[in-house]
């Protein structure tokens, strides 16, 4: 095990400082920039996609200290108004490496003087990686060491390479999914909702997606599958804590992200007050919360790889 100090587990790709993971058949990088993980890799094939700034910019950025959008893009706390970006500002933080070994990694970051000004909270925030038999664990550990209460929202954003078109794809479930469909409209949640009725299988196609992500709040189901039609399963993402998940991409893109969420964006009819904001998730003086999913690699791919 080592801390920060020890520079040689930091290597430079596309500019950018990343520490590598690996056990037996599964290989990770993870950028310092929001603690991103940049790639997750059985041999050769890797289940998240390439950047490609033409479709996004990102790969699997980390969602903190908010989910979705606030009204007006601001924080407001106590009469007083902060300035927030979508998703906010962990994403765009480089964090710090605390500790690491071949299969683990723990970064954090803590408030400063320009969090203070997006975010009037002290907070310590943590992202542990653990790369287990045949999946990565991503676990996010907020603590209040202030002398007040703590509201905050985490995410996770991770975004899977496809096999092809995306209606060649489906998404498989572990049990029935019998959910509304939260709309989408300029970022916020407009009220109206759609029924997904789908069973255990939902056939992908660009529609769904003409106007944002599919937005499901308290899901029945924990495990999230891609899977190509004829050539199998592709990533699973497993959840069982999770308050939402969103299924995202853009028309023609080669990616979709499976996002587990504790939190989501404002509604159109939200005055920006953060303590009356949905799904916040509160941490009293000196305690912490523990969050995670995992990213499962199928057997099919492990296989491949032996």
């Amino acid at each position: 095990m080592s801390t920060l100090l020890d520079y040689g587990y930091f290597c430079y790709c596309s500019m950018q400082k990343t520490i590598c993971l690996n056990n037996n058949s599964l290989n990770v990088e993870i950028a310092l920039m929001g603690a991103e993980l940049i790639s997750f890799s059985a041999g050769n094939e890797d289940l998240l996609w390439k950047v490609n700034p033409r479709y996004w910019n990102r790969v699997a950025p980390n969602l903190f200290p908010i989910v979705g959008r606030l009204m007006h893009d601001e924080l407001v706390w106590e009469g007083v108004k902060y300035p927030m970006n979508q998703h906010g500002f962990a994403r765009n933080t480089e964090f710090q490496l605390l500790e690491k070994d071949t299969d683990f990694a723990l970064f954090e970051i803590s408030n400063t003087e320009e969090t203070e000004k997006q975010y009037p909270f002290p907070f310590r925030f943590r992202i542990l990686y653990e790369l287990l038999e045949d999946r990565l664990k991503v676990s996010y550990v907020t603590y209040n060491p202030g002398d007040n209460i703590l509201p905050y929202s985490v995410g996770g954003h991770p975004a899977f390479a496809l096999a092809g078109p995306l209606d060649e794809h489906e998404l498989w479930f572990d049990l029935q999914v019998n959910s509304q469909r939260w709309l989408i409209e300029n970022g916020y949640y407009n009220g109206k909702t759609v029924k997904i009725n789908c069973g255990k299988a939902l056939e992908l196609n660009n529609d769904y997606f003409a106007q944002d992500a599919i937005v499901l709040r308290s899901p029945e189901f924990s495990t999230a599958t891609l899977v190509h039609k004829t050539k199998g399963k592709l990533a699973t993402v497993d959840c069982s804590s999770w308050d939402a998940v969103g299924f995202w991409t853009k028309p023609g893109a080669p990616f979709l992200c499976i996002e587990p969420w504790w939190g989501w964006a404002d509604s159109l009819n939200n005055f920006g007050d953060f303590s009356t904001k949905e799904a916040l998730h509160w941490l009293e003086v000196d305690e912490e919360e523990k969050l995670f999913y995992e990213i499962i690699v199928p057997q099919e791919r492990l296989r491949n790889v032996e």
